[in-house]
């Protein structure tokens, strides 16, 4: 078993499930999924997963990456100089991530081992569909500085890939549990209700292009913030 240095995630803190995933499944699916991975394919595919100008001109100072799996892209910013940590909360991606770059944790996104404000930057590809985003985003921008930036993607709500998700379901080939697809409005929604506000939108941030988010600085002191 990895053990993180902070106490804190001994403390029995799990993600939130929702249906159809079964209580305890997403570390045992995510496990699943990591050790099939290839962590060098993944990394050399960085160029063509992201706006990599766009993500080089808000990834800098101290960085997280909440979800960071196999910790391709901690590597690739710590690679050019950059000051990138990652945590995950499966502890198959942990030990392969470990052992390709620092900083690295192992340990829930909603109850995180760092300080209020320790980051400048916050990163999450495809993560806070996959489970309750609340929790997530409010640990998120605990550990974010005030002014702050949030650089976020889900999977689009209205695109091909729900067909194609879909399909693979009838085939019961799907291994990765609960996914949420979003639309603008839902996500927009959802980011300006804990204070994040969405100032640069992102369309190229993967391969298959069905993913899709904003960049947000993070302008509220704490908490909820109510939508009128």
């Amino acid at each position: 078993m990895i053990q993180d240095i902070d106490s804190r995630l001994s403390e029995g803190h799990a993600l939130v499930e929702r249906e159809p995933n079964p209580p305890g499944a997403d570390n045992e699916i995510w496990t699943n999924v990591w050790k099939d991975e290839n962590f060098d394919k993944k990394y050399n595919e960085i160029p063509h997963y992201f706006d990599l100008p766009l993500l080089l001109r808000f990834a800098k100072g101290k960085v997280l990456e909440a979800g960071c799996g196999l910790g391709q892209v901690v590597k690739f910013l710590n690679d050019r100089g950059g000051d990138c940590y990652g945590i995950d909360n499966s502890e198959e991606a942990v030990r392969i991530a470990k052992s390709k770059t620092r900083n690295i944790h192992f340990g829930d996104i909603s109850h995180m081992p760092f300080k209020d404000g320790f980051f400048d930057t916050v990163l999450s590809f495809g993560v806070i569909e996959h489970t309750d985003p609340k929790p997530l985003l409010a640990e998120m921008k605990r550990v974010l500085k005030k002014g702050g930036f949030l650089y976020l993607t889900v999977p689009k709500k209205f695109h091909w890939y729900f067909f194609q998700r879909s399909y693979i379901k009838l085939k019961r080939d799907w291994h990765i549990g609960y996914e949420k697809l979003y639309s603008e409005r839902e996500l927009l929604k959802l980011l300006k209700k804990f204070g994040f506000k969405p100032i640069v939108k992102i369309n190229k941030s993967h391969l298959s292009h069905h993913m899709f988010g904003f960049v947000c600085k993070n302008i509220a002191n704490g908490g909820e913030e109510k939508i009128s």
